[in-house]
């Protein structure tokens, strides 16, 4: 896939989330990328609450620490987020899917979002119409300044044993 220089640069995205986050839970451990993940989202949010962000689809390459935020965090947790919703067998079938389908071509991140449409339709998942899907998703997610806003309340974890799992319950408001 190549790149055509306009704004929007996702390979920067999923090039971080696979050399760095899935990386570190193949060859570190789960802990370990997790962790990872951790300090990456606080960094993420301090960028987002101080500063004013590009969005992922203004996102140009810069040695900005805030303009790498976006493009290379903020969409490496995203693709995170995929790999967890459709789980990893079907998530790299996706890619490879979209890999076959768009090698060699110019791709853009709304066309890999596609890729997302199909393979959680394929999984059952009911997104209604997969353009107006893709639509609403690249709204939300590549076009909005900062991230959707999050609260946590009634937070209650128990840690169950050494390893640093915890059972509990959480109620979230977005």
């Amino acid at each position: 896939m190549n790149w055509d220089g306009s704004p929007g640069k996702w390979t920067d995205g999923m090039n971080w989330y696979l050399a760095q986050l899935y990386y570190t839970d193949i060859t570190a451990g789960p802990l370990m990328g997790r962790e990872l993940r951790k300090e990456a989202l606080e960094e993420l949010s301090y960028v987002l609450r101080w500063n004013n962000p590009p969005t992922i689809n203004e996102y140009t390459r810069a040695d900005s620490s805030v303009t790498q935020a976006i493009g290379q965090t903020k969409l490496a947790m995203l693709i995170h987020g995929w790999k967890c919703w459709l789980g990893e067998e079907h998530f790299f079938a996706m890619l490879r899917d979209f890999i076959e389908a768009k090698g060699g071509a110019t791709a853009s991140l709304t066309d890999l979002t596609g890729f997302l449409a199909d393979s959680l339709e394929a999984s059952g998942v009911q997104i209604g119409e997969r353009n107006a899907w893709v639509k609403r998703y690249s709204a939300e997610w590549y076009d909005q300044r900062g991230m959707p806003f999050l609260v946590l309340d009634h937070v209650f974890l128990n840690r169950v044993d050494k390893d640093g799992t915890y059972v509990g319950e959480a109620v979230l408001r977005l």
